[in-house]
């Protein structure tokens, strides 16, 4: 993973049967003089339940973070206070050739002067869901899905939800963020599924040397702009008050194949290849007589792994 979170705090996991409860308190980060106004932190309960004899697992996560007046943690300290709740639903089950698993992130609080566009509440959700079925020894399908909510610029309420950026479903379409080609201050690798609904169809085939990976991603905006609307830029993370065209809602889709080859126990060749077709989304410029011209992409790789 390329992005981790730091927790500096406690926490205790009490067990009973099959239920967990696991309370926490973190101080996620403190610039300058070590006093509230300088904080970031975090308060959470966890409780899972995980019964192996029924391959089932449900979990509630809740938290609350505050973020103090000059912390510098998130937006570079020009943010202000923040305190955002998040109420995290997980549900996982399994049968002999079939498994199925969602999750529905809860976003909700008050944000100071988001993104230099004042305050806002915030107030965001998403659903994922994951399903997958063993047709034999060798071969597995599944269908992966979500609804990734979008914010339309505009309310005073910022609706926009980003996932983890270490979530990643196709190997171009969300994995890269395609600006930072283009502008060497931001992360390439730095890009999270956002303003989105895609679909996901794949099929893995497995054998005692080789792995292959097959899937077929779609994926549709949830919001565009339209003319005589403002419109928030997810990607430039900024609202934008003056829109004198329309914008397709198409993201494009994606076709990907990888590979493993276990050469023995010590090397492993690997290589990968994705073809994405760019939707028109991204041709987008704000300008009613005129489009940006887009490209498709073609991404090839191969790697050898060794273990020593």
């Amino acid at each position: 993973d390329r992005f981790y979170s730091g927790y500096e705090g406690i926490e205790a996991q009490l067990k009973l049967g099959s239920f967990y409860l696991t309370p926490m308190w973190a101080k996620l980060h403190t610039n300058g003089t070590p006093n509230g106004k300088y904080d970031a932190y975090e308060t959470s309960i966890a409780a899972l339940y995980d019964n192996a004899n029924r391959n089932l697992k449900f979990g509630v996560y809740y938290s609350i973070k505050e973020v103090e007046t000059n912390n510098t943690l998130y937006n570079g300290g020009t943010a202000g206070s923040q305190k955002v709740n998040l109420i995290d639903v997980y549900m996982a089950k399994e049968w002999e050739s079939f498994s199925i698993a969602f999750e529905v992130p809860m976003l909700s609080g008050e944000i100071n002067n988001l993104y230099g566009t004042g305050n806002a509440d915030f107030d965001s959700n998403a659903y994922i869901v994951e399903t997958k079925y063993n047709l034999n020894s060798k071969w597995n399908l599944g269908l992966n899905a979500g609804i990734v909510k979008g914010d339309d610029g505009t309310t005073n309420s910022f609706e926009g939800m980003y996932l983890n950026p270490n979530y990643k479903k196709s190997l171009i379409m969300y994995n890269y963020n395609q600006h930072a080609l283009m502008d060497g201050t931001k992360d390439v690798y730095n890009s999270s599924i956002v303003n989105s609904t895609y679909t996901q169809l794949f099929a893995h085939y497995r054998s005692d040397e080789w792995t292959w990976k097959m899937s077929f991603l779609w994926a549709t905006a949830n919001e565009v702009a339209k003319t005589g609307d403002a419109y928030y830029d997810h990607d430039y993370r900024q609202k934008v008050t003056t829109i004198v065209a329309d914008q397709s809602d198409e993201l494009g889709y994606e076709f990907d194949l990888s590979f493993d080859y276990q050469w023995n126990t010590n090397i492993i060749f690997s290589g990968m290849m994705a073809y994405h077709v760019v939707g028109d989304f991204y041709a987008f410029k704000n300008d009613a007589s005129d489009a940006l011209d887009t490209a498709n992409v073609l991404l090839t790789g191969m790697k050898l792994g060794i273990n020593f």
